[in-house]
């Protein structure tokens, strides 16, 4: 058997000739042992050069998969690589194998999974070539228009919004400050303590109103100075201080299982004028924690204006290191600190040109009265008692007796046949209307309007918007605004409807309004949900699923009895879920999970954090989503594509369909951690930075739990916390020392101040 010829023995003989003695000598060469020469040897007569014009027809003589010519050599080293298999030839330094073949094993077909199967948001390209390729099976690909396209991929957005706002209500309704916001009972009690807290907020509000403290206001800058790149703008006048950079007590990080209740018996406890307790938003970066400010009760409790008592390190040493005891999640240590505003609290916050306009002006004069007249019926509970919380007919008194004022002066300056003097002058007090309920928004009710934000105080609204925002000056009537201003213009004044207006069952559109936001009628979505646990196994047999029970029944309605008779509290439960989405959905103010999106070379990213991210990495951050191990092409396409075609060639950005790997030389993937001899993946990829930040990342945290263990105290017995593996939930995170890293995102380069989410 010939090791180089498989099984068949090769006959050397053949194909010889005869030759006549001391041909062999012809070169000069004596004969070996077979009894030939070394013919292929030059000999020395003259020597023949071999032709360098291209052959005719300029004819490529490889064919992929063709038998090769059989080599006498032992095969080399890198014939072993997985993906050097179809050419035995190794790539030099700075070699590039460009062949792409037309046709053969290595045609990938692309395949695209169907978007709406998946749980996180794909670009509308890959949308648009799914719907493409999925649709033009049964109709020409020329008849799917654009318009077609868009339309279906927004009702995608809309059905994916509804689902993953689903998944983020079921992973996280029985955190503390979910419970706090939306579910009945604790949601009213927990509204009911902020409003008693806002109506002295409003006697404040009123006594500087009526003292002329906001006749000034004038939120407006006439003119814009760039310098170094960025706007250059000068401080507004907002009135007297809103008190939100004054110092005051800060609990530096609250678990989800830490409840309000709890804190203000704890600051009760240890505070004789304790007042009230401020929450923050919990920050999905950093597992839906929170940060508490602790009010004191005023100096004097007679005069609304008094200032509260001083907080100081003796006032800190009260509540710090107090424990909260939980026996379920382990005890909870209280890290107190003493919180100052921001160093630089001036309004930098330009609001674009395009909302300066006077048709957006008298629009956002209306959301203003909308607003307030929202949240001062919260304050009077009921119409009969509206008198007494009336600050917007208060504001409109004063600003129409400003308005007289400059009306008349200038009917004394108009000049006969002048042009545009009334509207001027109308558009003077619209804006100034717009600046004192602003205002009035902002230190009485501690919202947003602009951000569409609403905090328990200043402190907090400070923290997220300090100073808040600037109006640019009226511009030209011939000013034109780009798409993108227009489009987030009226999201802003639809988020806005949605706050003062929203959906409710006595209203007519109210299935088709909650539908929009990513809800549905607790009835409609109860059938929807009830339905997935009964099979009809045949015709007149139906099976109950729930919770294991296996009963058969010969129709439906039986089932349905059967449910209400016993499964009645899986139902309430499944009514509850079905009423805290649409609770959740209906809330402009709602806290967001992180937003995992395809971008533009298919890579998963999320906004404040550095890297690309893949969906199984979101889980860690509080992501409810259960993410496919395969992505769509081109973002993981190898999963694919080996049950396709085999073993795939890849390239730094992914799969390439019918093109093969982009070598650059042996040394590049040879012997490094991506090389797959050595148990790597994908040798000609780029070094992962998600994976760089990943072990960073870890090495941090390791840190930290080797710190947090030699901290006494950290625990009721300064180790491992009580309460079983869930008690790492309670004292997660409160090893640090400082909490102005707490909320800071990963992109941010520089020194930060403040916590900012």
């Amino acid at each position: 058997m010939d090791r180089y010829n498989g099984d068949q023995v090769r006959d050397r003989s053949r194909g010889s000739r005869e030759r006549e003695p001391g041909s062999d000598l012809a070169y000069g060469r004596p004969a070996n042992e077979f009894g030939r020469g070394r013919g292929r040897s030059p000999g020395p007569g003259p020597r023949r050069r071999r032709s360098r014009s291209p052959p005719a027809g300029n004819i490529d003589r490889y064919v992929p998969g063709s038998p090769r010519r059989r080599s006498r050599s032992p095969p080399r080293r890198f014939d072993i690589h997985p993906y050097a298999q179809n050419r035995n030839m190794p790539g030099g330094p700075g070699t590039i194998d460009r062949y792409v073949p037309q046709g053969g094993p290595l045609a990938a077909t692309i395949v695209l999974l169907d978007p709406h199967k998946l749980d996180y948001s794909v670009t509308y390209t890959h949308f648009s070539e799914w719907y493409h390729h999925t649709n033009s099976k049964d109709r020409e690909k020329d008849s799917i228009t654009k318009d077609e396209v868009q339309a279906a991929y927004d009702k995608y957005k809309d059905e994916l919004n509804a689902r993953l706002a689903k998944l983020f209500v079921n992973a996280h309704k029985n955190d503390e400050w979910f419970k706090e916001r939306y579910l009945p009972g604790e949601r009213e009690t927990t509204r009911t303590k902020i409003i008693d807290y806002r109506k002295g907020l409003f006697q404040k509000w009123k006594i500087q109103l009526q003292a002329g403290a906001f006749d000034d206001v004038d939120r407006e800058v006439p003119g814009i100075k760039t310098e170094a790149g960025e706007d250059m703008v000068e401080e507004v006048n907002r009135g007297i201080d809103d008190g939100g950079l004054k110092p005051v007590l800060l609990i530096k990080t609250i678990s989800p299982t830490v409840s309000r209740v709890q804190l203000e018996e704890l600051a009760a406890t240890n505070l004789q004028n304790f007042h009230f307790v401020s929450l923050s938003d919990p920050n999905p970066l950093k597992k839906f924690h929170r940060i508490g400010f602790i009010l004191l009760k005023p100096q004097d409790p007679s005069d609304p204006t008094s200032e509260p008592a001083p907080v100081d390190e003796t006032t800190v040493e009260l509540l710090n290191g107090k424990s909260i005891h939980d026996d379920q999640h382990g005890d909870f240590v209280c890290h107190v600190g003493i919180h100052n505003g921001p160093t630089n609290p001036k309004a930098k916050k330009l609001l674009n040109e395009y909302m300066s306009m006077p048709q957006n002006l008298r629009k956002e004069a209306e959301l203003v009265e909308k607003c307030i007249k929202k949240l001062e019926m919260e304050l009077a509970g009921d119409e009969n008692s509206m008198s007494e919380y009336d600050g917007w007919e208060m504001i409109k008194d004063k600003v129409e007796a400003w308005g007289a004022i400059k009306r008349e002066k200038r009917e004394e300056s108009e000049e006969e046949g002048e042009e545009g003097t009334d509207s001027e002058v109308e558009l003077k007090i619209l804006k100034k209307k717009i600046d004192i309920g602003v205002e009035y928004l902002r230190r009485t009710f501690n919202f947003c309007m602009y951000c569409v934000s609403s905090s328990d105080s200043i402190h907090e609204l400070t923290r997220k918007c300090p100073g808040g925002h600037i109006r640019r000056a009226t511009p030209f009537p011939d000013f034109v605004a780009d798409q993108r201003t227009i489009n987030w213009t009226k999201n802003w004044q639809d988020k806005l409807e949605l706050f003062v207006n929203p959906p409710k069952p006595e209203h007519e559109d109210y299935a088709e309004r909650l539908k929009k936001i990513g809800g549905r009628p607790v009835k409609d979505a109860l059938e929807e949900e009830t339905l997935k646990f009964v099979k009809q196994e045949e015709e007149g047999k139906y099976r109950c699923k729930v919770l294991g029970c296996t009963k058969l029944f010969k129709a439906e309605e039986f089932w349905r009895k059967h449910l209400d008779k016993k499964h009645t509290e899986w139902l309430a439960q499944l009514e509850q879920d079905a009423a805290l989405v649409n609770a959740y959905v209906s809330d402009p103010t709602r806290v967001h999970p992180p937003k995992v999106e395809q971008n533009a070379q298919g890579n998963f990213q999320t906004p404040g954090m550095a890297g690309n991210r893949n969906p199984q990495q979101m889980m860690t951050m509080g992501f409810p989503t259960a993410m496919p191990m395969s992505a769509p092409f081109p973002f993981a396409a190898a999963a694919f594509m080996h049950a396709a075609v085999g073993a795939p060639h890849m390239n730094g950005n992914g799969m390439i369909p019918g093109a093969g790997p982009i070598r650059r030389g042996r040394g590049q993937s040879q012997g490094g951690p991506r090389d797959p001899r050595y148990g790597g993946s994908q040798p000609y990829a780029r070094p992962d930075r998600a994976q760089r930040e990943r072990e960073r990342d870890r090495r941090d945290r390791e840190m930290r739990e080797a710190q947090s263990k030699k901290t006494v105290g950290g625990t009721p017995n300064g180790g491992a916390p009580a309460g079983g593996p869930e008690a790492e939930l309670a004292v997660m995170g409160r090893a640090v020392k400082s909490y102005k890293d707490l909320d800071a995102t990963a992109t941010i380069k520089k020194e930060i101040d403040e916590l900012d989410y």
